[in-house]
């Protein structure tokens, strides 16, 4: 594995020899070898390919327990570049990069060595549904694990608030990690509140990425009758909308979802504007003074999907109130399965290595089990 960093003194007022110590134990954790390459500036007009991901890097928790792991695997011949913030990137994706982000601390290496290593595991292709730089996201599976010649697939929503300091990066563990499970998984990247998004886009860009879910079917193995939504925190409100408004289309299409996972979900919009969750998070989302009507078409407690439903979150949580979760799974009622997870706080939940991870594989399974459908 490959590191370039683009400066030539100090990142943050941590001296380069630190920071190279510090970068190779991270990749050492991560089971990967790592080659420094201390680059001047002018190595971007030389190289204009090489700095490609405008998204932010955070860390992806799952893998700190998956990469432990000994059916984890990564390849060898990774050939990764991970360039500071201030860089002129363009805006152009390709596989294999991460860009840290200037202005969040030396472990912003870290971060993003360790989501290079995630998506080493398997297979992985980034898949744009749109012309936007931030309509994309990571398709991910792992040949040897695959029973069929096609496998359902996991949506992956992730969250953040609606803000654009954490991006799809968070769920590169746990995407890996159902991977590894056999299923073939989709991680959404999609505009946000404080990158031209604001919530039409948000919603409509996870919309356009399950409308894209057919179109990936053609050229991967992926069994579109059996596809799992996943949101993670504010990834909750806005798949569970996405689901709600293109569901009947994604059947036409040929595209059956047969369940959606919350995990820390944002389930009651109105509490969290009322609340003020996440420092004005919703306010930033929906607006100071957005109309009760928004409020409600936009809150899944409202809206309760059709569909079989597993609520899970921590009851450490801070970050996002549980009482939510329990509303909204007693509302759905047999519809809905609630596991409230002792000793979790909000991003706890991503560690697969935590004992709620068991009981959200086996309610998959049982809905569509990887191991024992066999294509007709």
């Amino acid at each position: 594995m490959e590191v370039i960093r683009l400066y030539t003194a100090a990142f943050e007022g941590s001296p380069l020899e630190a920071l190279d110590i510090q970068c190779r134990g991270w990749a050492a954790d991560a089971g990967l070898d790592l080659r420094i390459l201390h680059c001047e500036p002018a190595h971007m007009a030389r190289h204009p390919g090489e700095i490609v991901h405008p998204a932010v890097v955070h860390l992806p928790l799952a893998f700190d327990d998956l990469h432990t792991s000994p059916e984890i695997g990564t390849r060898a011949a990774v050939s990764v570049r991970v360039f500071e913030e201030y860089t002129n990137a363009p805006e152009r994706f390709f596989d294999g990069y991460r860009r840290v982000i200037h202005g969040r601390g030396v472990k912003s290496f870290k971060w993003a060595i360790r989501a290079l290593a995630s998506d080493a595991y398997g297979m992985c292709r980034k898949i744009e549904y749109g012309h936007h730089p931030y309509q994309h996201g990571f398709l991910q599976w792992c040949p040897s694990k695959q029973v069929n010649s096609a496998s359902p697939c996991i949506v992956l929503v992730h969250g953040g608030f609606w803000r654009d300091h954490v991006d799809a990066d968070i769920m590169s563990g746990l995407s890996a990690f159902f991977a590894s499970k056999g299923y073939v998984v989709f991680n959404v990247e999609y505009r946000r509140s404080s990158n031209a998004g604001g919530h039409s886009h948000c919603v409509s860009d996870v919309e356009s990425a399950l409308q894209h879910l057919a179109a990936i079917g053609k050229r991967f193995p992926i069994d579109l009758n059996n596809v799992f939504v996943v949101g993670q925190s504010a990834g909750s409100q806005v798949a569970h909308c996405a689901i709600a408004n293109s569901n009947q289309k994604l059947l036409d299409e040929g595209v059956v979802i047969r369940g959606f996972l919350s995990l820390a979900g944002i389930l009651d919009l109105e509490e969290a504007f009322r609340s003020d969750i996440g420092q004005g998070a919703a306010k930033h989302y929906l607006g100071a003074s957005p109309p009760l009507s928004r409020l409600r078409l936009l809150s899944p407690i409202r809206n309760p999907l059709a569909m079989e439903t597993l609520i899970v979150h921590g009851k450490f949580d801070t970050d996002v109130p549980w009482d939510a979760s329990v509303r909204y799974a007693r509302d759905c009622g047999s519809r809905s399965t609630l596991l409230l997870v002792d000793g979790c706080d909000h991003m706890d939940l991503l560690k697969v290595s935590r004992t709620h991870w068991p009981a959200i594989l086996r309610w998959l399974s049982e809905r569509c089990s990887p191991v024992d459908r066999r294509k007709k």
